[in-house]
């Protein structure tokens, strides 16, 4: 979202000097805005205005006047707004002509960022929101330059944008602090040039683009797994204790990976009926072992740890007999925690490494310089491979290895024709060129109709 039109700026007025005059001027300030800010594609929403009444009260334009308890600030709108796309720029000039005493509003959520609104306090026992996030900022080293609206009560709304990874179910570190509200999901935020009952305007402090939000800003999601998404979201690590095979490092690009993995975890998910029977009826691997494979299916899969937990702690599954002779030492629930920490995200580890380097390749790939290379098709008859056809295999190649997360996809030569418009015949010769430059090497045929190829990481090095 780029926040790259004129926008007016508003000034704070007091009460005071307030006047029919200079209030037909804000009218015009806030459809102008309002009409920009459609066009930026935000979803404006119309808000009530504030009536200047002759006694220098300022009151809401709604039904319940002067015993509205959020004056200016709430829609003026039917029911079921948020669920409608945004306005056009004509709806949004219909609807101030129809009513252009109105303040302006925004919806937060979705690719339009979330806003920390941060509020000074009401009372003298009251939080003071700016106060608690000055505080927040300097413990963690600072935060990065975004679009910062002040309100017309003094107050200040940060607008940021989700990091890659991250949802708007996931908690804050200042969710559940004192004089700070987050607008995520269907959040509604009055935006500058409106008018607050205080007669002061809410302005934009800086022109700003919205950025991306500190990752120190977010604890873990409370909708997947808490415990490893709070492994990952605070340390970055697996925590070593007396049970840990290993004390497994995360470098930045694996941690963004696993917690990608563990975004796409869905409580609802089906397990696979190959994985179920694995589950019930064991295979000749080690106990340990099986319990590592089947942790490996489930986090490439989006079958959550607590998932997957419940079902290896079934009676008789012989998958979970590893588990249940742990279980003899360990409480249910400390048995519930050694798993994600020691097996699940070792697992989760293994698989972000690997999405990791599959990111690294397919930015190479779109960077590497193919030239036009001639494939002995018989003795007596070459065929030319284009360099811009080699390009689209390989980068479909890797979006199948990118979303399957394993550096050895099964890739079949149909799917990678029809998702690139090429020809079966161009994609064998594509593949078979790819492999003669390193890019990838055939381990075997499934059947007929997919080969499993491992992808080369030693390529990175070149």
């Amino acid at each position: 979202m780029i926040w790259d039109l004129e926008l007016e700026e508003s000034r704070f007025r007091e009460k005071e000097v307030l006047d029919e005059a200079l209030i037909a001027q804000y009218q015009l300030e806030r459809r102008r805005a309002a009409e920009n800010y459609a066009r930026l594609g935000l979803h404006v929403v119309r808000l009530y205005g504030l009536t200047l009444l002759p006694d220098g009260q300022i009151i809401c334009d709604c039904d319940k006047a002067r015993a509205c308890q959020t004056p200016g600030k709430h829609p003026n709108h039917d029911a079921g707004f948020m669920d409608v796309p945004p306005p056009t720029v004509e709806q949004v000039m219909e609807w101030w002509d129809v009513y252009p005493n109105g303040n302006v509003g925004l919806l937060t959520g979705k690719d339009w960022g979330f806003v920390l609104d941060l509020d000074l306090p009401r009372k003298s026992n009251s939080s003071n929101g700016v106060e608690v996030w000055n505080a927040l900022v300097e413990r963690h080293g600072g935060a990065p330059e975004t679009r910062v609206a002040i309100t017309g009560s003094g107050g200040m709304h940060w607008w940021f944008l989700l990091p890659e990874g991250r949802t708007y179910e996931d908690d804050l570190v200042l969710g559940k602090k004192h004089g700070i509200d987050v607008k995520k999901t269907r959040g509604l935020v009055v935006t500058p040039p409106s008018l607050h009952q205080s007669g002061n305007l809410y302005r934009w402090e800086n022109h700003h683009e919205p950025v991306i939000a500190p990752e120190w800003l977010f604890t873990y999601s409370s909708s997947m797994s808490g415990s490893a998404k709070q492994t990952l979201g605070r340390k970055g690590k697996v925590p070593a204790n007396r049970y840990a095979r290993a004390r497994q490092v995360w470098t930045d690009d694996q941690r963004r990976c696993g917690l990608e993995l563990l975004d796409r975890i869905n409580p609802s998910l089906t397990i696979p009926p190959k994985m179920a029977r694995k589950i019930k009826e064991g295979s000749p691997q080690r106990g340990s072992e099986l319990l590592f494979d089947l942790c490996l299916e489930a986090s490439r899969i989006g079958i959550g740890p607590d998932r997957l937990f419940s079902e290896l702690m079934k009676p008789g599954s012989r998958g979970g007999g590893a588990l249940r002779r742990r279980a003899k030492r360990l409480k249910s629930k400390k048995l519930q925690e050694w798993f994600i920490d020691n097996v699940y995200l070792m697992a989760l580890h293994q698989i972000a490494e690997s999405t990791s380097q599959i990111d690294h390749l397919i930015q190479l790939a779109k960077e590497f310089q193919f030239e036009s290379f001639e494939i002995p098709e018989s003795a007596n008859d070459l065929v030319k491979v284009r360099p811009s056809n080699l390009r689209k295999v390989l980068l479909e190649c890797l979006s199948i290895a990118r979303t399957t997360a394993t550096l050895k996809p099964f890739l079949s030569q149909v799917q990678i024709a029809r998702a690139t418009g090429l020809s079966t015949k161009t994609v064998m010769h594509a593949l078979r060129y790819l492999e003669a430059l390193g890019w990838m090497s055939t381990i075997n045929k499934r059947d007929q109709h997919a080969t499993q190829y491992e992808l080369s990481i030693h390529i990175l090095k070149l």
